[in-house]
């Protein structure tokens, strides 16, 4: 009922926003409430585990440039044979790597030069305005909320042991709870009891299986024992499968991309590129030119469309280059291992709102539905019970 369905299943006559008890249906509370719970997460990670800033500094413009200048230079020979005449693609491209060979090894290497200080320039700037660029709580809430399974597997792995102790702690507590009422009904053997019995049975058990997971927060002493909430014991445990789980799909290289290439920093972003572009159009025609600036042998509209060609041009075709720094970018940020040691330096009270959100949205729902599952059971009890004594009452 945590984590299942993840649509509404039942007759589903209505439902109410975050409530996953609709009019004769039902749907997981983790699914139902994934927005709320995906921003707490994301508050969590953006406030306590990680400044992107600093994550993002850890790049290495140099290196960058070295992996993604042949991928650049691919994109702009496709460029160039697009703004050509149809059919003449190809061989404009050969005549423009012939030209290039031709010219002096100073002017080659300038122009080497260039090409590398525009993929380098290009990583500082977004260096300097990551905030800008990157949002990361679309990245996080919106990648949670379009794929709530990946919410669920989140609250699952890091959650593992808790769920277990709460359905199994149910058969522990439901026999000591069960030895009372049993010596109760020695005493007062009347048919509703089983069925009070039940509900409190069911309404303890869950209450108290809820309690040992998260209470006490800090760790207490009495005597030789040492109490804490089990999920709170297992803070470096947790840790380690919470960072897993971040970083496998959402805080990867090629979702980052993808939201700096397409969320709402995309803007920006073609605004960052564009100025790198005409600035490297510039220095390249200074150099094939003789020194000579644009403006010299074309006007300055014409140059100003040919640069807004380019770089727009350059936008679209980035995404196909991108795998060639994917590797780099998910091994030089280090964000799993940033989260994880982060996420070991919480405080109690700040760790346990890694896993306690999902039973506080609905903790009295989940303790109420052992009440209720208690009082069905304890119903069916006394139903049996009578019909046993009716039949003891016919045969005699």
């Amino acid at each position: 009922m945590i984590f299942e369905p993840r649509e509404y299943l039942g007759l589903r006559l209505r439902t109410w926003p975050n409530n996953p008890a609709g009019l004769f249906c039902w749907q997981g509370i983790v699914p139902c409430k994934a927005r709320v719970m995906a921003q707490r997460l994301c508050d969590l990670v953006t406030g306590k585990l990680l400044d992107v800033r600093q994550v993002f500094r850890r790049l290495d413009p140099d290196r960058v440039a070295e992996l993604l200048t042949p991928g650049v230079d691919r994109i702009a020979e496709q460029v160039v044979a697009e703004m050509v005449p149809s059919g003449a693609g190809a061989a404009a491209t050969a005549v423009g790597r012939a030209a290039l060979r031709g010219l002096p090894a100073s002017a080659q290497e300038e122009l080497s030069a260039l090409r590398h200080e525009y993929v380098a320039g290009l990583t500082r700037d977004m260096q300097r305005h990551v905030k800008e660029l990157l949002d990361v709580d679309e990245v996080v809430v919106g990648g949670m909320v379009r794929e709530k399974q990946l919410l669920v597997e989140l609250f699952r792995r890091c959650g593992r042991v808790e769920l277990d102790f709460l359905v199994n702690s149910g058969f522990g507590f439901g026999c000591l709870l069960g030895v009372v009422q049993m010596c109760l009904w020695i005493f007062y053997e009347l048919p509703w009891t089983l069925a009070a019995g039940g509900a409190v049975v069911g309404y303890l058990t869950n209450w108290i299986a809820l309690l040992l997971i998260f209470a006490p927060v800090e760790p207490r002493r009495f005597g030789p024992f040492v109490l804490q909430g089990l999920f709170l014991k297992r803070q470096h445990e947790v840790s380690e499968e919470f960072a897993d789980c971040m970083t496998e799909k959402l805080l990867a290289s090629e979702t980052l991309w993808h939201n700096i290439l397409t969320g709402r920093g995309s803007t920006r972003f073609a605004e960052l590129l564009h100025e790198r572009t005409a600035k490297f159009m510039a220095a390249a025609a200074a150099v094939l030119y003789g020194g000579a600036q644009p403006t010299e042998f074309a006007t300055a509209e014409w140059w100003g469309r040919l640069e807004r060609r380019v770089s727009g041009r350059t936008l679209e075709l980035l995404p196909t280059q991108l795998p060639l720094i994917h590797a780099y970018v998910d091994e030089q940020l280090q964000l799993r291992e940033t989260l994880k040691t982060n996420l070991r330096r919480l405080t109690p009270q700040e760790f346990e709102q890694v896993l306690h959100p999902v039973f506080q949205e609905d903790e009295f729902t989940l303790i109420l539905v052992g009440a209720v599952l208690g009082l069905a059971v304890g119903w069916g009890q006394a139903a049996a019970d009578a019909r046993s004594k009716r039949m003891a009452a016919q045969g005699s």
